[in-house]
């Protein structure tokens, strides 16, 4: 009642004083890795008491432009016949469009979509029930895109700069942000934009050229999911990913378009520091 009474004298000992360490022995405390693969590359991050370090480890081969094995969820054979769009990114933007303007707004974006473009949504579900890992045909997309304009006005533009803003952060984070800020370089992402491309869209040839040490040349051509909206969202994500790489600074000026009857869509950036 009034004290500790153990059945044994070692039953109420006080607890062991926790050993203090000093920094020299943080510094030899064991590290922590992590391997990722970002933009074809093979990335480990070594992280300890004294900061970390991310290194290149290896270069994956790539697959001729034009063409994707199926790997799992995250691909998918570009064989098929109708294009599609991977639901991650249009699942943000249907997201930001519901924080934005309401959700009964966005339902108003499926008022032209045919029954068979319906039945793959759910409407009372956010971003209509889209799901990130999931394919979506381009034109359910487009047909969404089209009321969109409709709705807002004008070529797209600054919407997409709007949505863009918000968007890329919630895709692009984490150790994922980390490791393209630390190493990414504007000739290595030009180097694997057509496989990055190919991990959202089924078709299209996507490439940039970097012209100089501030100037880069972005073609994207034979893409039957072309969209004027998506077109700037693609323009806008480019400059996003050199934004992330520490260019600051960037401006972007579409020359040729498909939707103004060019042969392909052209846009130059200027990015820097």
């Amino acid at each position: 009642m009034g004290g500790c009474r153990p059945k044994s004298a070692s039953a109420c000992r006080s607890p062991p004083k926790l050993k203090r360490t000093n920094a020299r022995d943080r510094a030899h405390e064991p590290q922590k890795r992590l391997e990722l693969r970002l933009l074809g590359v093979d990335f480990r991050l070594e992280c300890s008491a004294r900061g970390h370090d991310v290194r290149a480890i290896g270069h994956e081969r790539l697959e001729p432009t034009g063409g994707s094995r199926a790997r799992g969820a995250d691909t998918i054979d570009s064989r098929v016949d109708e294009p599609k769009i991977k639901g991650a990114s249009i699942r943000e933007c249907l997201l930001w469009h519901d924080r934005r303007y309401g959700h009964e707004e966005t339902l108003r974006l499926t008022e032209r979509l045919p029954p068979h473009h319906l039945a793959m949504l759910h409407p009372s579900q956010p971003a209509l029930g889209i799901l990130g890992a999931s394919w979506y045909p381009c034109s359910l997309v487009q047909g969404m895109c089209d009321r969109l304009l409709e709705l807002r006005g004008g070529d797209g533009r600054e919407f997409a700069l709007a949505a863009n803003r918000e968007v890329m952060p919630r895709i692009m984070h984490g150790m994922y942000r980390m490791v393209l800020r630390t190493v990414g370089t504007p000739e290595l992402y030009a180097q694997h934009i057509q496989r990055l491309w190919r991990r959202i869209h089924t078709t299209g040839e996507r490439s940039i050229e970097i012209l100089s040490s501030d100037e880069a040349f972005s073609v994207v051509e034979n893409w039957p999911g072309h969209h004027p909206l998506l077109c700037w969202m693609t323009i806008y994500t480019m400059a996003y990913m050199f934004e992330v790489m520490g260019y600051k600074r960037w401006s972007v000026d579409r020359v040729a378009c498909v939707s103004q009857g060019g042969a392909r869509c052209e846009t130059i950036l200027r990015y820097r520091r």
